[in-house]
């Protein structure tokens, strides 16, 4: 049952939350009681679905589009939500690109400036950003991914940017501990998605299903409910942690 006085007043911006992971993460914000504001680079239609299902439930949400890698984009992002709502208390950097599948040997540094710039330096902007402005006791969660640790064949920029974000993570921590901030990383493993399932065949989801010490891929619910956690007064002695969510996936 979702208590809807755990964020009670408290305002959060969720990065690439039109769809996906991110979806799931504003929707369970707002049901705990946050006023939620949900990022969208392009896709209008997706974001106004995400508010549209939020306020339906009694939830409170406005979309707000800017690219959360653009250092032009980040501050009119935070300029509305404080309009809407006052200062944000809880940010989740979740906006993020898987970029091209390519081995080492065919990797170019258009590829690499394309996706360091939205997986590493829209976080850290973004996060620049929240420290200039929160109140003391804010919240800051990063989306990276187990393969930051253990990467596939192909994906050494992902997975590239998802080790420096939780570097990042611990680095954010140490810096605005004094602020009473605290900041954490939560690492999705094989998660149901509609881009997961269109990315890969049958045979690769049986499995990562049976290499899954609970039997099954996660749904962005699973990962959603430990986002909230992070950034809910019940964590408040959690900081610089990087929680596996993955469901006991083997690699």
């Amino acid at each position: 049952m979702v208590d809807d006085s755990i964020l009670a007043g408290k305002v959060a911006i969720v990065t690439g939350s039109g769809g996906g992971i991110g979806a799931g993460i504003v929707q369970r914000l707002a049901a705990q009681g946050a006023m939620t504001v949900v990022n969208y680079r392009s896709d209008a239609a997706a974001a106004t679905k995400i508010v549209t299902a939020i306020t339906s439930e009694g939830g409170v949400a406005i979309a707000v589009q800017a690219d959360a890698s653009d250092p032009g984009q980040i501050a009119s992002l935070f300029d509305e939500a404080e309009v809407a709502f006052g200062p944000v208390d809880l940010l989740v950097n979740n906006a993020a690109t898987r970029g091209p599948h390519a081995s080492v040997h065919d990797v170019t540094l258009e590829q690499y400036d394309q996706i360091f710039k939205s997986n590493v330096q829209g976080p850290l902007l973004c996060t620049i950003e929240f420290a200039r402005r929160a109140k003391r006791g804010g919240r800051i969660v990063n989306m990276t991914s187990g393969q930051a640790r253990t990467p596939m064949p192909g994906s050494s920029l992902y997975a590239g940017t998802k080790g420096a974000l939780e570097a990042f993570t611990r680095a954010f921590a140490a810096d605005l501990g004094p602020l009473g901030i605290t900041v954490n990383a939560v690492a999705p493993g094989a998660t149901a998605t509609d881009k997961f399932k269109t990315a890969n065949s049958d045979a690769v989801k049986q499995k990562t299903i049976q290499d899954t010490a609970l039997g099954r891929l996660g749904t962005p619910d699973d990962i959603a409910d430990v986002v909230a956690f992070l950034l809910s007064d019940a964590a408040h002695w959690v900081t610089g942690q990087v929680l596996d969510a993955n469901g006991g996936l083997r690699r």
